[in-house]
């Protein structure tokens, strides 16, 4: 069960990464 958290964890944190990196993608092409 830990384990299963942990890798859900995971997950969400590397989701949340995406979701700002396509953030910063879009500002950059709405600059240029």
């Amino acid at each position: 069960m830990v384990d299963v958290l942990n890798s859900k964890k995971d997950v969400e944190v590397f989701l949340s990464k995406q979701r700002e990196k396509c953030k910063l993608g879009d500002v950059i092409t709405i600059v240029i």
